[in-house]
């Protein structure tokens, strides 16, 4: 469980860095709403994943 609840948070870390990247170099309109998809599963993962650990 604990591995679980690891990989989850670093996913939601790692997703979350390139979701800024991707909204912050502004590459489109199509580019930038997929970084605006990554920034809602990153918030996803990093709620499992207090959740799971009770934070």
């Amino acid at each position: 469980m604990e591995t679980l609840i690891t990989t989850l948070k670093w996913s939601a870390a790692g997703s979350g860095v390139i979701a800024a990247f991707m909204v912050s170099l502004d590459f489109g309109r199509r580019v930038t709403g997929w970084g605006f998809v990554l920034f809602v599963g990153s918030s996803i993962a990093w709620l499992s994943g207090a959740a799971l650990t009770g934070d």
